[in-house]
């Protein structure tokens, strides 16, 4: 029974430690705000957990202070802060602005660095047909493979 204890110790300490995780975000989840309306293009799909494991929460997860000083993260939706159509006293970025700058801005950024990124274009990251659990593959810097 003494290896046991210990044993249990590690299972149940292992198991409280994932436990915070369990109530994150999706895995996979797709983006879409009624706020913009009826949508162009299909829904992005998202995959929060790949994103979670190479950038830090305040990357897409930001408050800005007064002085500009980021005080994130904040576990909000963009549109709770981004809406589709500001108007005065509004974050004076738009909700679809806000979204395509952050994700392009980030992927672009990877790709210089010579590392595997997410989609740029357009067809790339809306993709036509895709399963909630399809989604887009990631992109090579320019001359390099995957």
């Amino acid at each position: 029974m003494k290896r046991g204890k210990p044993v249990l110790l590690l299972v149940l300490t292992a198991a409280l430690s994932a436990a915070p995780l369990a109530w994150c975000q999706d895995a996979v989840m797709t983006i879409n705000s009624e706020s913009l309306g009826k949508h162009e293009r299909p829904l992005v799909r998202f995959t929060h957990e790949k994103h979670a494991e190479v950038v830090e929460c305040v990357t897409c997860h930001h408050d800005f202070d007064q002085y500009y000083n980021n005080t994130g993260p904040q576990e909000v939706k963009c549109s709770e802060c981004h809406v589709a159509s500001p108007a005065s006293g509004d974050n004076p970025v738009p909700l679809r602005l806000a979204m395509h700058t952050n994700c392009k801005t980030c992927h672009r950024g990877m790709m210089a660095k010579g590392h595997k990124s997410g989609p740029v274009t357009c067809g790339a990251c809306h993709v036509r047909g895709a399963g909630a659990q399809e989604p887009p593959a990631p992109q090579a810097a320019e001359g390099k493979k995957p």
